[in-house]
């Protein structure tokens, strides 16, 4: 069974000039048994609830998460595998995607 957490991410925007420009967001990383970084999503994370207060839980929690751990820098982050290819993971005779797989992995 695998974990996750938010983390921070560096990113560096390169203009068209050529000049660069850092920029952070919040993604949730994924690990395997070891702790070891399986893959992290692509687009940075926004929180959400379906209530008020669950909305302010998201957003503790990814605050705490966040202050945990070290940020990564998009581009140094070493995953266990290269990309999460959903791909790779489609049982065509039953239609299951990457997506329905991570859900019964983290337990929903």
């Amino acid at each position: 069974m695998s974990s996750w957490n938010n983390r921070v991410i560096k990113h560096t925007y390169t203009h068209q000039d050529g000049t660069t420009e850092d920029w952070f967001g919040v993604h949730e990383v994924f690990y395997n048994k070891e702790g070891q970084i399986l893959y992290f999503t692509e687009d940075p994370v926004a929180p959400n609830g379906e209530t008020y207060e669950d909305l302010i839980k998201d957003i503790e929690q990814m605050l705490a998460d966040a202050k945990k751990a070290p940020v990564l820098v998009e581009g140094e982050i070493e995953c266990v595998e290269d990309n999460f290819d959903e791909d790779a993971f489609v049982d065509d005779e039953d239609d299951i995607t990457s997506s329905d797989l991570l859900m019964q992995d983290i337990g929903m």
